[in-house]
């Protein structure tokens, strides 16, 4: 064999999906052609044999699998759909008609053996959803339901190593658990995932040396384990490779508001400094037996050398490790990996060698030695080439540095043309998603959509895509409701099964959407639906007659919607549900109201649905209903739903109405808003002004609101604060109190229809009320008042005329 760096290189890689910006070369060659040639010469390798039924070699097994895994990954960056079908083998191939899997027991409480299943949830998400799979996936679910634990709940690594948890289990079942909790709506499996990763980090770590040890026994029976601490006597080099790669593959599916975020990102800043701390400082590469560098029979090893630049890579892209602090660690590594690890043979295939073929802890090894933990143990175990625990992180860790190196300062522009996307197509979604899900592969950049009208049903965002639509550019929503699919969404306070919106993202940091393009939700085909229905029956609700959104974010941070245009939805427009971090500027919101031939009836502009530090700047809307909604949740118990935090610090500025039935809505289902601030807006058309729904069956607080210097020309209504009725229930419950206070206008002008009402239910408390500095010409200049608290009027003047609040008591002005 010869070093492959020696060696005339092909490009293998689709030059469009690279980074406009060539990245470094290790060995002649960027790192996506190395995890390339390396994927194709394993295919070349090894056939179908690693497909079950093909050979005895075929294991549903999670180095298998983590290959496959892999392989997906690569097709999502260069387009090539043989490492798509390839890799899917390596686990659809073991799932049965019936949905059984085959070479599992689930009785094994094998923790091992629930890796596999990230290759069908990968799949799950690109909507291949066979009933089969489904099967399956609830099979390994309910294994780790009923898995065995510690006493603190820590996973056991197999039943028949009880009361011990491994390094190595950590990164075979938390990244599974916690993207099965996001698909499947389980998100308590968000906190299971890091009280394991929490737990394992509080026995295992070892602070004089930052290193993490192999294993460790509560029960302190094991011969390997110390009887004081229960651990294993060394630090195994691969071992801390699966804990740091459970916690890059664990935190890309966390919500990034989830509380055990910041703990995993803690502990990953532990792990990376302990991974820095012992690099050979020669080779840039990692010894089998870590800290032990120097003494006779170590060596330095593949595997987890792939694993820590993988790892690294993923955590710098994602922002979650600094880059200038790590970054030099891993380039240093990726180029120890290609000039000492990478071979080429006289067939031209490459391999990945020096891997530790296995180790573990307990029993014996095939040659009867004894699984100890021990020095000499560990550097027993045989040394192959192209070992799967490699392989699949070597092509990884090249997708990663690829991305990570070559984006800095480069357009990474993804035509959605170049995915197959054409104007005449009567559903693009394929061939959209295909460039987002081709750019996120590469680490981030823009999905272009250019100017024409492409046709699409629901898309789904991705970590590191800015979605940029060009002048002329329309995305039309399709004409088939079934191209939206039907989930478990949270729509009007709860988690009900609904279409998903037009553009979706879920759990994502950094989300950006940009242009001078239009978001077209087509909505006149279902808006007539509704109508109909609403004839049929004055009292059906907004949910009864099914209309897809524009635009629906949960769970993400950083949000930046930019130019856009958003008309004509079916259902609400921009939907934002526990976001943080938001900023919408410079974007125009329509649907059809009043006057128009036809009307499109619950088209919300913005709905700021549990949210916090949103900014609504420089936006024009004009819509059938709330300018702007803040929402939460509903029901006598909504105060108690963890699934709706309080709306905060929401600004609104610079921005004009021109129709709908309120500026800022707070309702119809909410709970706690606080710290709402509107101002410098021009108002237009019969819109309320302050529009609070205060439902008779929902705790409601609402706090600290202010409107000021707001310009009025319309025939709409100063207050519509009033008892809220529609759809309401106590369910058995007595009737909740609920709180306004601390609501000001300062500053407000022009002309407008009337003052409008301000009142609550019988048991609502409503007080700390100011007005100042109010010159308004009214209509209609009379306050249908209810029992109100504490009131400040100061310098207002209607149609010319002092102003004072109706009822005694007001303050002096």
């Amino acid at each position: 064999m010869k070093p492959l760096f020696l060696t005339t290189l092909l490009v293998l890689a689709t030059p469009s999906l690279l980074p406009a910006e060539n990245p470094p070369e290790f060995g002649g060659a960027p790192p996506l052609e190395w995890s390339q040639r390396l994927a194709d010469s394993e295919m070349e390798r090894w056939g179908d044999q690693l497909f079950h039924g093909k050979s005895d070699k075929a294991r549903w097994t999670y180095d298998r699998t983590l290959f496959g895994l892999a392989l997906l990954k690569l097709a999502e960056v260069t387009g090539k759909e043989a490492y798509a079908d390839y890799g899917a083998q390596t686990a659809e191939s073991f799932i049965r008609d019936d949905g059984s899997i085959a070479d599992y027991q689930l009785e094994d409480y094998n923790i091992d053996l629930v890796a596999p299943g990230k290759v069908l949830l990968f799949r799950w998400e690109k909507g291949l959803r066979p009933d089969k799979h489904r099967t399956a996936l609830e099979t390994l679910r309910r294994q780790m339901r009923e898995h065995p634990r510690t006493s603190e709940g820590g996973f056991w690594h197999k039943k028949k190593y009880p009361h011990q948890m491994w390094l190595d289990g950590l990164f075979m079942a938390s990244p599974f658990l916690a993207q099965y909790g996001g698909g499947f709506d389980e998100p308590a499996l968000y906190d299971e995932v890091t009280r394991q990763i929490v737990l394992m980090d509080k026995v295992a770590y070892d602070p004089e040396s930052g290193l993490y040890f192999h294993g460790w026994d509560e029960a302190r029976k094991q011969d390997w384990a110390d009887k004081e601490t229960g651990l294993s006597p060394n630090f195994w080099g691969r071992a801390v490779g699966w804990y740091v790669m459970a916690l890059v593959d664990t935190l890309e599916f966390l919500p990034p508001d989830h509380p055990g975020v910041k703990q995993v990102r803690e502990i990953l800043g532990k792990v990376a400094d302990g991974i820095v701390r012992w690099q050979d400082k020669e080779s840039g590469l990692w010894w089998q037996v870590l800290d032990q560098g120097g003494k006779e029979g170590n060596y330095l090893e593949a595997t987890c050398s792939s694993m820590y630049v993988y790892a690294l890579s993923k955590a710098i892209r994602r922002g979650w490790l600094p880059r200038d602090k790590y970054l030099p660690t891993v380039e240093k590594g990726y180029a120890g990996i290609i000039r000492d690890f990478i071979r080429e043979d006289d067939k031209g295939l490459v391999s990945l060698t020096r891997c530790c073929e296995v180790a573990g802890l307990g029993y014996t090894n095939r040659a009867g030695i004894p699984r100890d933990g021990s020095f000499n143990y560990y550097v027993s175990e045989p040394i192959i080439d192209n070992d799967h625990k490699g392989v699949g992180p070597f092509i990884l860790a090249g997708i990663e540095l690829q991305s990570l190196l070559g984006r800095e300062g480069a357009a990474n522009d993804f035509r959605i043309p170049d995915h197959g996307a054409d104007p005449g197509a009567p559903n693009n979604a394929g061939a959209i998603q295909a460039a987002i899900d081709a750019c996120h592969a590469a680490g981030g950049g823009r999905v272009v959509i250019p100017a024409g009208t492409f046709r699409s049903g629901s898309i789904f965002l991705k970590q590191g895509v800015h979605l940029h639509l060009e002048k002329g550019a329309v995305l039309l929503g399709s004409n088939d409701i079934e191209d939206y699919p039907k989930r478990p969404t949270r729509i009007e306070g709860h988690v009900e099964p609904w279409r998903l919106a037009l553009v979706n993202g879920t759990g994502l940091e950094g989300v950006r959407i940009s242009g001078e393009g239009v978001f077209d939700g087509n909505g006149i085909l279902f808006w007539a639906a509704f109508w109909q229905r609403r004839k049929e029956n004055p009292d059906c609700t907004n949910l009864e007659v099914e209309r897809p959104r524009l635009m629906h974010l949960a769970d993400c941070r950083n949000v930046r919607i930019e130019g856009v245009s958003l008309r004509d939805s079916g259902f609400w427009n921009l939907h934002l549900y526990r976001c943080q971090d938001v900023l919408v500027e410079g974007v125009s919101i329509h649907a059809p109201g009043k006057g128009s031939r036809v009307r499109a009836p619950s088209s919300d502009g913005i709905d700021i649905d549990s949210c916090q530090r949103v900014t609504v700047r420089k936006c024009r809307i004009e819509v059938d209903d709330d300018c702007i909604a803040l929402k939460g949740s509903k029901g006598p118990l909504a105060d108690r739903d963890p699934s709706s935090p309080p709306v905060e610090q929401i600004l609104v500025e610079d921005c004009e109405f021109h129709g709908g039935h309120g500026v800022v809505t707070l309702g119809s289902e909410a709970t706690t808003v606080r710290d709402v601030t509107v101002r410098n807006c021009t108002v237009k058309g019969d819109i309320n002004l302050v529009r609070l729904k205060l439902r008779p069956d929902t705790p409601q607080r609402y706090e600290n609101l202010t409107y000021e210097d707001i310009r009025l020309e319309g025939g709409g209504r100063i207050f519509s604060v009033q008892p809220w009725r529609q759809f309401f229930d106590l369910k058995g419950h007595e009737p909740p109190t609920s709180l306004v206070r601390n609501l000001t206008l300062r500053n407000i002008r022009g002309s407008y229809g009337s003052m409008g009402a301000f009142k609550g239910n019988p048991l609502d408390t409503l007080t700390d009320v100011t007005l100042d500095n109010l010159e308004l010409e009214l209509a209609n200049p009379e306050l249908d008042a209810g029992e109100v608290g504490k009131v400040t009027v100061r310098n207002v003047t209607i149609n010319g005329k002092p102003w004072r609040f109706p009822r005694s008591g007001a303050a002096a002005p």
